[in-house]
């Protein structure tokens, strides 16, 4: 897969979800579905997912490597770069894309830093 790049998700696009990344891609691969993203924080402005950098937190998400033509499915889908913004962080060893608010309007914090968890949760809750 030359020419791809790593793609960190955390919200909506993560693959256990619906439609998840798979629904937006044809070729993805997820390298790790369990990533810890450090440095970040989780949580969510107008309805959607959104991570910003926190010193001291981390989230959780899957690290998926993409092609150009998934990452233009993605772009789009997360309506980049009028709604979501993307930039490069570099890891340890890996440069990772990720997707982000500019802007956002905080509504809840997701202190354990995964959306699955956070979503499931609500679920119950509403029970």
């Amino acid at each position: 897969m030359d020419g791809n790049k790593y793609m960190f998700v955390y919200g909506t696009l993560r693959p256990e979800t619906s439609p998840g990344i798979h629904g937006m891609t044809h070729n993805v691969k997820i390298v790790n579905p369990n990533f810890k993203l450090e440095g970040f924080c989780l949580y969510m402005s107008h309805d959607y997912p959104t991570i910003s950098e926190h010193k001291g937190s981390s989230v959780i998400g899957a690290l998926c490597l993409v092609d150009i033509n998934d990452e233009i499915a993605l772009d789009r889908y997360e309506g980049y770069p009028n709604f979501y913004e993307k930039r490069d962080i570099k890891t340890d060893d890996k440069e990772i894309a990720i997707y982000f608010q500019p802007k956002p309007k905080i509504t809840t914090i997701i202190e354990s830093g995964d959306f699955i968890k956070w979503v499931n949760k609500q679920r119950l809750l509403m029970k």
